[in-house]
């Protein structure tokens, strides 16, 4: 059985880097935006697919959701926008590892199934 974490935040922040040597620079830090707003774990197996709650992650006001998936764990994934009808993870879906980022909004859902190994 997979671990997955969820946290959905209002979106991205960028923290300039100091310029104390008096050089040109232009990077920049890419930070979610804190605190949180909603936090999920989700368990699911190789039989038996792990979905998200629409009420919990889906807030308003949410536009990025960083998942943790377990070290060592790999997970099929689909996301479902609002409205529409809940796509659930196969074979065929996508696979995801370690930590990943994604785009997301009210209402959202996010479904998960360990691939096999």
């Amino acid at each position: 059985m997979a671990t997955v974490r969820l946290f959905a935040h209002a979106g991205l922040s960028h923290a300039y880097v100091a310029n104390y040597s008096q050089q040109q620079a232009y990077h920049a830090l890419t930070m979610f935006k804190q605190p949180y707003m909603a936090r999920q774990k989700l368990s699911p197996s190789t039989s038996v697919v792990a979905d998200s709650t629409a009420d919990t992650l889906g807030v308003a006001g949410a536009r990025v959701l960083n998942v943790q998936v377990n070290p060592g764990e790999r997970v099929h994934y689909e996301v479902t926008p609002q409205g529409q009808t809940l796509r659930v993870p196969d074979s065929s879906s996508p696979i995801m590892e370690g930590n990943e980022v994604i785009d997301w909004g009210t209402g959202w859902r996010i479904s998960f199934l360990e691939v096999t190994p």
